[in-house]
């Protein structure tokens, strides 16, 4: 087996100055003095403190290889820190796990998204990675090109990561790559080597109805389901339900998932890219969605509600209970979860914990928007927790043989 150790570290209610001392002193003696890879999420009060705060992680645990962002709130082992500043650090060492950190900005995107091989070409990695994870400007990352294109460069490669979250403005987020600041585009790490990721996205919210084939479709709306108006579908499919869930439809619950492979007969619950719904034509009947649709696609409603999604949470981790337990875990939650969406507080981080082992490894954010594959295709989330375990090759992860 592989030696690949993880620590993680939380400061919380520090002064920014503070903040890295302590979680550098956290993790000492986890592993050599510098780490094979580092990943810092900060919650500070300013763009310039955020930057202190990398560069003196830089020079005190001086990395190898480290990506870094700002967030509104993070995570860290077992807590979820909100509405005050805080840091959390995960770093690693691991003999013969390979990894890369690089920056993406302005002035790559005609090269990358110039051919299909532009992002591989531009990478310039010596290794297969096995995952990426990516920190991206909320104003700046055009993740709905780039996406794509890491499915294109790298087939059936997980994407994981957040749009880093808490700067209203541009420019007032912060991200670095091996110490570089920028205020734009994205940063990211390369894995690969003896380690084995696993991905478990929750989106979050629980099926209702039947499953209906898209009829009629243009661009984002759908205009028939079943040879029907939509709106008819669904208003016969309202009545059926609960006042609960009723009431959560009316409070902006609902969201369609779209099937992501045709031939799954019916699709799985995994099989679904949830996305919002943008609002009804009542004159045409027909339903907008946050993506493109067509004919001949597979979708069925869905509701977003606190249990909901605790429970699909839950359920996605129970199969760990028969897994070896992982090196470390990154958790990126959506900036509407957290106390914005339970009645308590480390509600996400708790079910993580209890699902792989309190003693692992956690760091993570609350962010503005989530990655993470369904399919074979890595996709922009919302509302979502999408978590990376991370073991040495040769562990056995949570489906037994």
């Amino acid at each position: 087996m592989t030696d690949m150790r993880f620590a993680s570290a939380l400061a919380a209610d520090q002064a920014a100055a503070d903040s890295i001392p302590a979680l550098v002193d956290t993790i000492a003696g986890e592993g050599p003095q510098n780490p094979d890879l580092a990943l810092l999420f900060t919650a500070p009060t300013s763009g310039a403190e955020a930057e202190a705060q990398i560069a003196a992680l830089e020079s005190t645990l001086a990395p190898t290889n480290s990506i870094a962002c700002s967030a509104e709130w993070v995570i860290g082992n077992d807590r979820e820190v909100e509405e005050r500043p805080a840091a959390t650090l995960l770093a690693g060492w691991g003999e013969g796990m390979a990894c890369s950190a690089f920056e993406l900005g302005d002035a790559d995107w005609k090269t990358i998204f110039g051919t299909p091989e532009g992002l591989r070409d531009h990478l310039e990695l010596d290794f297969e990675p096995k995952l990426f994870v990516l920190l991206a400007e909320p104003f700046t990352a055009p993740l709905r090109h780039l996406l794509p294109a890491f499915d294109s460069a790298f087939p059936a490669t997980p994407v994981v990561g957040g749009v880093a979250s808490g700067g209203m403005s541009p420019g007032m987020t912060r991200l670095s790559a091996n110490g570089r600041i920028r205020d734009e585009g994205v940063v990211g790490l390369a894995l690969g080597g003896a380690l084995e990721p696993e991905i478990i996205l929750s989106q979050g919210c629980r099926p209702i109805g039947n499953e209906f084939e898209v009829t009629g479709a243009e661009r984002s709306q759908i205009t028939e389901l079943d040879g029907r108006k939509p709106t008819l579908v669904f208003r016969d499919l309202y009545h059926e339900l609960d006042s609960d869930l009723q009431s959560y439809i009316r409070s902006g619950g609902l969201l369609i998932g779209i099937a992501v492979d045709d031939s799954e007969d019916p699709p799985g619950p995994s099989d679904y890219l949830i996305r919002n719904v943008s609002g009804v034509n009542p004159e045409t009947g027909a339903i907008g969605v946050m993506d493109l649709v067509r004919s001949g696609q597979v979708v069925r409603f869905h509701v977003r509600t606190p249990a909901a999604a605790a429970d699909d949470l839950e359920l996605l981790l129970s199969p760990q209970a028969f897994a070896t337990a992982p090196a470390a875990a990154l958790l990126f939650t959506c900036n509407a979860r957290g106390t914005r969406l339970y009645a308590e507080p480390n509600r996400d981080v708790g079910i993580v914990g209890r699902a792989i082992g309190r003693q692992v490894p956690v760091a993570g954010f609350f962010a503005n928007g989530e990655l993470g594959p369904v399919g074979a295709s890595n996709y922009l989330h919302s509302y979502s927790a999408s978590i990376c375990l991370l073991r040495p090759a040769g562990d056995r992860a949570s489906w037994p043989a």
